[in-house]
């Protein structure tokens, strides 16, 4: 066993719009600049009414609607530079704000040794290292997954966890999801993880929902664990 595997049998895997980063409504908006950058002007940019909620599968189905041709890699490094750069004009009046106790709360889990770490989001990469980096949230490359190359939120987070299983040469007896969305609460049922919702409001009701907690600057988080 490797010392990056001792003793860290419990996997935790963060969402970062919403969970980590108090980011949604700055990458909704720079979302819809960088789709106006490529031309088009008319698209639905009620973003929670698509069936996957990434921005690969997002920007896939308005190209395919608009444009008409197949998205290629070329054309989506193309948009992911667009909403990095529009992500980045848009924090200069606002800037990228921690959910409440978010770094600390992850930093404590990477020193921990019973616990490895591991980020899967639904943005594409340039903007989700902005959000960590701007916030002083530490990661390790290997085990941040985004949605340059997959369209569903399931996707994403399986790979995050395949991910990680490689990183710490181990499987894990416990993984926990940590996310803001239906969508990732959904995503954790469906394979068998526990589920940690950031938003006290939306999850505290919901059955199966481990905990439910508005930020990180309680305790409650790490009783849980």
């Amino acid at each position: 066993m490797t010392d990056r595997a001792k003793q860290r049998d419990t996997l935790i895997v963060f969402d970062i719009d919403g969970t980590l980063t108090d980011t949604v409504p700055l990458h909704k908006q720079a979302f819809s600049s960088a789709i106006y950058a490529l031309g088009i002007t008319e698209f639905d940019d009620d973003y929670g009414g698509y069936l996957h909620h990434t921005d690969s599968y997002i920007f896939k189905t308005i190209f395919d609607k608009h444009i008409g041709l197949p998205v290629t890699q070329p054309i989506m490094q193309t948009f992911e530079n667009y909403l990095t750069a529009h992500f980045k004009l848009a924090t200069v009046s606002k800037p990228i704000e921690e959910i409440a106790g978010a770094a600390l709360a992850v930093a404590q889990l990477q020193q921990n040794g019973n616990y490895a770490v591991a980020f899967a989001t639904g943005s594409l990469a340039g903007p989700a290292v902005l959000k960590l980096v701007r916030t002083g949230i530490q990661y390790v490359p290997e085990l941040l997954v985004a949605a340059n190359e997959l369209l569903t939120r399931d996707e994403i987070v399986l790979t995050a966890i395949r991910n990680a299983e490689a990183y710490y040469s181990r499987s894990f007896r416990r993984i926990i999801s940590v996310g803001d969305g239906i969508w990732d609460m959904k995503t954790a049922f469906a394979n068998g993880m526990e589920f940690v919702g950031i938003g006290r409001s939306r999850f505290a009701a919901l059955p199966g929902v481990g905990l439910s907690i508005d930020d990180f600057s309680g305790t409650s988080f790490f009783n849980y664990l």
